[in-house]
Formats: structure tokens, sequence, C-alpha cells
């Protein structure tokens, strides 16, 4: 469901830390599924997703990422309090939450966020549409992979008015970035 306003001012008031229960038993978020062999593999979430360790060994925590365990799924709290859908997906954002044990991996892929803004009666909309992984960094393979995106969501680029993104040069590059493409 949808978080009410006075909801959301306890939750930032508080701060994430304060929902993140990442000293939980996570023994009951068990997923079982069978391998490509057939053999049946065993995940659940681990005390380790709350951190990320940089290439030069430094850890970072995940303040962001909340544990549900009523729910025993895993939110983005910037995603979670301020989404405005009561989509029936699973994703960081949604009222499910996500636990997908099996294919979750925060740490060690790089990841594209998409956000579809627009204007629903006057007043404007952002959504969380999902996080697509990075195979490539260059122009070209972001741009391409915006546009397909967009055409899976049968949002046509014409219809499209604006973009916004970290002025990283190969998203915001004056000469040869994403918006150029």
């Amino acid at each position: 469901k949808i978080l009410t306003q006075e909801v959301r001012d306890i939750w930032i008031r508080k701060g994430p830390e304060c929902f993140q229960n990442k000293n939980c038993d996570f023994s009951e978020t068990c997923t079982s599924f069978p391998d490509s062999s057939g053999k049946i593999k065993t995940r659940y979430l681990t005390r380790n997703i709350f951190t990320r360790k940089l290439t030069n060994g430094e850890c970072l925590e995940r303040k962001w990422l909340l544990y549900s365990p009523s729910k025993k799924s895993v939110y983005c709290y910037c995603c979670r309090l301020f989404n405005t859908t009561t989509g029936i997906g699973h994703n960081l954002s949604s009222p499910n939450g996500y636990k997908d044990w099996k294919h979750i991996n925060l740490s060690h892929v790089d990841q594209l966020t998409f956000i579809v803004r627009y204007v629903k009666d006057g007043k404007p909309i952002e959504i969380f549409v999902e996080f697509l992984p990075m195979d490539a960094h260059n122009t070209q393979y972001i741009a391409n992979t915006i546009l397909n995106l967009l055409e899976s969501l049968d949002i046509p680029i014409k219809d499209c008015r604006g973009q916004s993104y970290d002025n990283a040069s190969n998203m915001a590059g004056k000469y040869s970035g994403v918006r150029q493409e």
C-alpha cells in the first residue's frame, strides 16, 4: 500500500537505519529452486547484503536498504518512501518488496536506475520503474538500453521531453554523452 504523508513524515524523522532490521534472523527467508541440472538449491537473505565491499577493500553500508520481517522482503528506503503506485510487482519500491534471493545481486552489478516522471491532473508523478543491469558503460550501450526499455513499456521516445542523470561523462557529455544520442 502507498504510505500516507503521516507515515512518510515518521520515516523521514527516524531515518532509514531505524527500519533496516539488519540484525534479524533471516532463516525464514529461505527460497528453494531447481538449478539447470534439477538439483534443488536453497538461498537466504544474508546480513552481507547490507554492506558493499569496494575493489580497494573499503566497506560501505547500504543505509538505504531495508528489511521487513513481516513481508520477508527488502526495500529501497527512498523508493519505498516516495512510491505513489500500488503495483503488484516484486521490486525494491513495491509494497511487496523484493525477495528473489536467487537473483538478488546488489553488490556486483552496475545498474541504471530507470525512473519515469510525468504530469497527471496538473501534478508531477515520479515512478521507479526498475534497475537495469549495465553490461557496458559507453554512450551507445546506455542510449540503446534506455530506448529499448521505453519501447518495451510502449512509451514513444517522441513523447519524452527530458532526461536527468548524474553528470557522469558518458551520460551528460556535451559532445558525446547519452543526451547527444
